[in-house]
């Protein structure tokens, strides 16, 4: 299991890890999104926007925005 944290305060963090001996990986993207901060409801299961998740984490390392797109 890997994590990656943006240490800069912004509550950005991605967590990896492989499911199915090796065969799959998760990977979370964790961090305040629009909708969130606009919304008193908190949920650890709902979709993500692709788009906002690659601006978000725009200066992390490029193999890990690789793996995203």
């Amino acid at each position: 299991m890997r994590l990656y944290d943006a240490v800069d305060g912004t509550s950005r963090l991605l967590t990896v890890y492989p499911l199915r001996d090796g065969t799959w990986m998760n990977m979370s993207w964790v961090f305040p999104t629009k909708k969130e901060s606009e919304s008193t409801t908190v949920s650890w299961n709902t979709e993500g926007d692709r788009d906002e998740i690659s601006t978000v984490f725009h200066d992390f390392d490029e193999d890990l925005k690789k793996m995203l797109q």
